[in-house]
């Protein structure tokens, strides 16, 4: 892989998150001290970035430049013995009737994580609706991730699934957030480490059952 291919991967993100930021080219130029031709040439990949500058691009856009190096880096095969993986977020947004996806990339080494939701673009999971930055923490019976994203309206995001499951493929948990309405909402998900495919089957997945629904009014608890 060579140099250019990384610079286009970054600069493509850089293009992502400024255009979900829905900040102009003018903006980035007169936060950065660059000409708007300059910044073209970095979001195109036609010419390199310096980090420096790239730190200044990261700290107007809310984004960790570490992480964006280490992504890139490991979709670029220059990394190859990188700690970064990857699980698939999948719930359902009954108010909307849609089922939601996202991806959490996470750093085995420093548990930093990221949360991608609502991505556009598969090739490019920074083109998504919203980002969120946070922790894992690991126990011998859960995985847990706290989040909170990265623009307005700020919310925390929390994922809890469970360590076993007797699905080889997939496990259920659950998603809690904390909005700037202060009201707490709580969904079923489904985690793989891989892409899932078949929308309604997954919807199917991640729907609250009759018995959950029992369970709740019977205990007054959710259990997943």
């Amino acid at each position: 892989m060579n140099r250019s291919v990384f610079y286009l991967r970054i600069g493509s993100i850089l293009r992502a998150r400024r255009s979900a930021e829905q900040l102009t080219l003018d903006a980035i130029s007169s936060k950065i001290h660059k000409g708007i031709t300059t910044i073209s040439k970095y979001e195109t990949g036609a010419a390199a970035i310096p980090l420096d500058v790239l730190a200044d691009y990261c700290g107007v856009l809310h984004i960790d430049m570490g992480m964006i190096l280490k992504h890139v880096g490991k979709l670029c095969g220059l990394t190859p013995d990188c700690d970064l993986e990857h699980l698939w977020l999948y719930w359902y947004d009954g108010a909307r009737r849609k089922l939601c996806a996202g991806v959490i990339e996470y750093s085995r080494q420093t548990s930093s994580a990221i949360l991608f939701r609502n991505i556009h673009d598969q090739n490019n999971l920074y083109d998504c609706q919203s980002l969120y930055y946070g922790r894992t923490y690991g126990t011998d019976h859960s995985f847990t991730c706290a989040l909170r994203n990265t623009a307005q309206p700020h919310e925390l995001f929390t994922v809890n699934i469970p360590t076993l499951s007797a699905e080889p493929n997939y496990r259920i948990g659950l998603a809690v957030t904390h909005n700037s309405d202060y009201k707490n909402i709580a969904f079923k998900c489904l985690c793989s480490k891989t892409k899932l495919r078949g929308t309604s089957q997954l919807i199917e997945k991640v729907l609250i059952t009759k018995e959950e629904y029992r369970l709740i009014r019977d205990t007054n608890t959710f259990e997943v």
